[in-house]
């Protein structure tokens, strides 16, 4: 797989913009990963209590039961909730936001990665040359100096 099948590849998953946390548990979302879904998408996990997490989509609406320590997966994304050293409450909210699959296209990275590799390459040929014919001068010197000091 080439590097710009692999940037397409990138761009073709679902993105997330860094989760917000608001409340009084200090645990973090993480191991998250977006699905297919073609919208942006507001996510808001609100806790029940210090293990439980309702979670819904703001198109979507519920989208079912996060538990603390488990992965939860939906049709928008798939996700942890870990706990920190300040326990979750009820209402203690975890939003994200959602973006689509981009279609971005890398062709012209590409582009511009064998202009770049192609001028690199002109100048280095200009290098060789400028080497090449200082060599030549100096093995040229160098016959020259010998054959003054045989004729001297």
């Amino acid at each position: 797989m080439t590097l710009i099948e692999l940037l397409n590849a990138y761009a073709a998953y679902l993105k997330s913009l860094d989760p917000c946390y608001m409340g009084n548990g200090d645990g973090k979302l993480v191991v998250l990963f977006g699905t297919d879904s073609r919208t942006d998408e507001t996510i808001t996990c609100r806790a029940t209590d210090a293990t439980h997490f309702a979670v819904s989509g703001s198109v979507s609406g519920s989208l079912g039961t996060a538990t603390l320590g488990r992965a939860f997966k939906s049709s928008l994304a798939t996700f942890i909730i870990t706990a920190g050293p300040k326990p979750w409450t009820a209402g203690d909210v975890i939003q994200l936001v959602m973006t689509p699959p981009r279609t971005l296209r890398f062709e012209w990275l590409e582009e511009n990665v064998r202009e770049l590799f192609s001028e690199l390459f002109r100048q280095e040929e200009a290098s060789r040359e400028m080497f090449r014919k200082a060599l030549v001068a100096n093995r040229t010197a160098i016959q020259n100096y010998r054959n003054r000091k045989e004729w001297n």
